[in-house]
């Protein structure tokens, strides 16, 4: 399966189930944020190429990442379908 980034890059999604858990943090500690853009901006940007290949599915995607120097490590699973990149699970 071949998947292209869209010229505008990939609209990305969170599931319910990461957008409360993205909430909950940022209201827990609002700086989380400053780690938290960088990271949707690379998958805007490269979702389709990040991360390794779930089991045999080039669409499903799993990366563990520090968007910057100091910040927290995030770990995502997230899917590529058309020109969204949906964000099934996150942690930190």
């Amino acid at each position: 399966m071949n998947i292209a980034k869209p010229p505008g890059g990939f609209e990305v999604r969170l599931s319910r189930a990461v957008q409360a858990f993205v909430d909950g943090m940022f209201s827990d500690d609002p700086e989380l944020q400053n780690s938290w853009r960088p990271l949707m901006a690379r998958l805007r940007d490269s979702g389709h190429t990040v991360g390794e290949v779930y089991r045999t599915d080039p669409s499903q995607r799993i990366g563990i990442f520090r968007p910057t120097a100091t910040g927290p490590v995030f770990s995502l699973a997230w899917h590529v379908l058309g020109d969204t990149v949906t964000v099934v699970k996150a942690d930190f």
